[in-house]
């Protein structure tokens, strides 16, 4: 009966490092690659500001295609450059964290901005964010 239960938690261990490292060490997505829902950086705000659980299920771990006017230009903990985008709130915005350098960039210029988004925080955020234009 030990033998068993022996047996059974050492297989139990060995899937789950498997699982684990597999996990680990998966590639990640090319944003570049992959089509993108395209809307305005106002529209994004107000979809999620109207319905958070909405704008969730349409959006979330999706990669988009965001344009709008430069706000802010930030650098976060990491050293990455963060960009926020205007909204029609005069608080929050859409939040995009870059991806490599974002050189050129300057507060009130349109972009489109091309990432994944990850949900609302009083911004949009969006990561792994390039720019397309």
């Amino acid at each position: 009966m030990k033998k068993r239960f022996l047996i059974l938690g050492l297989l139990v261990i060995s899937i789950s490092g498997m699982v684990g490292y597999n996990l680990f060490n998966k590639s990640h997505r090319s944003v570049m690659d992959e089509e993108a829902i395209e809307i305005s950086a106002v529209e994004l705000f107000e979809r999620f500001e109207a319905n958070e659980a909405d704008g969730n299920n349409e959006f979330l771990d999706k990669v988009i295609e965001v344009r709008g006017e430069v706000a802010e230009i930030l650098t976060n903990q990491e050293g990455k450059t963060v960009i926020i985008l205007v909204t029609d709130n005069p608080m929050f915005g859409v939040s995009c964290t870059m991806e490599g350098e974002s050189k050129g960039i300057e507060i009130g210029a349109t972009v489109s901005i091309k990432g994944i988004c990850v949900g609302y925080l009083s911004d949009v955020v969006i990561n792994r964010a390039i720019i397309t234009k």
